[in-house]
């Protein structure tokens, strides 16, 4: 990983600890431009959609995540999680 990278993502984690998705979201876009093969990071973006209620960009964003590391497991989870609430809402 990148410093560059590695800054992104512990920014990303900060904001989203302390509640601040919006920050957090733009921080996963930062990442994801520099990795657009790595699935964690599609994976965490989702779930940060999910917190903003963005259920549907979520699900897109989790599926891209399973297509590019199917094996994943908390991937899967958050696809799950997006479909539940597609239901519910």
């Amino acid at each position: 990983m990148t410093d560059e990278l590695e800054t992104i993502i512990l920014t990303a984690g900060t904001a989203y600890s302390e509640g601040r998705y919006h920050e957090a979201l733009e921080c996963y876009e930062q990442a994801i431009a520099l990795r657009p093969e790595n699935a964690i990071l599609f994976a965490n973006y989702a779930a940060i959609l999910l917190r903003l209620d963005r259920v549907d960009e979520a699900l897109k964003n989790a599926d891209h995540a399973i297509e590019l590391d199917p094996k994943w497991a908390k991937v899967i989870w958050h696809l799950d999680m997006c479909t539940i609430l597609e239901e519910i809402f």
